[in-house]
Order: C-alpha cells, then sequence, then structure tokens
C-alpha cells in the first residue's frame, strides 16, 4: 500500500487515473457496440429491400429526421434498384470509430455491381447521416490549380 505525506502528489495520482479512467472506458465498450452497431446497419438494408421506409426513418436522430422522410428514403431506394439492379444480399459489414460516434459500411450486392450503403452512429446508436456510394468510391481530388499555396 501506498501513503502519500504530500497532498499535491495525491492529488495528481487522483487526476491521473481520473484522465485514464475517462479515455479507457469508452475504449472497452466499442467492441460490444460496434458489433451491435453493424447488426444494426444490416437490419437497415434488409428494411429498404422490405420497403419499410418509416421504421428506418426512426432509427435517425432529430436533424436527420427532419431533412430525409420515409418518402425520400423510397425514393432513393427506388432510384439505386432502376440505376444499378435488384439487391441480391450483403456481402460485409465494417465498423470504425470516428470522432464520437461509429461509421458503419455495409457493401451489398445489386444486379451486377457492389453498393455501399455508409452509415454515421451517434453515441446513442442514431442513425446521423446515410449515403448509398459506389464500391471503393474515392473523392476526386481537387484540381491542381485550385490548391492554394503559402
Amino acid at each position: 500500500m501506498c501513503h502519500f505525506t504530500d497532498k499535491s502528489a495525491s492529488r495528481k495520482l487522483c487526476i491521473i487515473l481520473f484522465i485514464a479512467l475517462f479515455f479507457l472506458i469508452p475504449v472497452s465498450g466499442q467492441p460490444g457496440n460496434t458489433a451491435l452497431l453493424e447488426k444494426k446497419a444490416g437490419e437497415i438494408l434488409v428494411l429498404f429491400d422490405s420497403g419499410k421506409y418509416a421504421e428506418i426513418a426512426r432509427m435517425f436522430d432529430e436533424r436527420l429526421s427532419k431533412g430525409l422522410s420515409p418518402q425520400k428514403l423510397e425514393k432513393s431506394w427506388k432510384d439505386l434498384v432502376y440505376q444499378v439492379g435488384p439487391y441480391h444480399g450483403l456481402e460485409q459489414i465494417k465498423a470504425e470509430p470516428y470522432v464520437g460516434s461509429t461509421i458503419v459500411v455495409c457493401t451489398g450486392k445489386f444486379g451486377d455491381l457492389l453498393v455501399d450503403l455508409k452509415l454515421r452512429f451517434n453515441g446513442a446508436g442514431q442513425v446521423t447521416s446515410l449515403y448509398f456510394l459506389p464500391h471503393d468510391y474515392v473523392p476526386p481530388s481537387p484540381p491542381a490549380d485550385t490548391v492554394q499555396r503559402e
């Protein structure tokens, strides 16, 4: 057992322990949360394919709910299927933590193509953003003449 006679040393140790616990507790809880969010993301693809757009919208946070109605979800899904072909199933799901949230990418087979559904979940497990992208999409770099040099 360790005894401190100096109160400032004891206080510093408590602060260090508090900071360590603050950063370690979320990390230790993340794997279970990630698996849950991966499952939820896969279910969202099944709900899209089943035409249950209102159920998907209930998983959104308040901001996304205001901007993306079940009708817009339906139109987006039907446009996607029209352009790339019918949904044939889930190929892969991967999740990664991202600044206080988790990004989950579901790769689905549509016709002969792979399409990614990219979802961002907040800490409460609500969807805060949703995008359909071509699989392995890499955003274009800005043209060289638009890059500012210092």
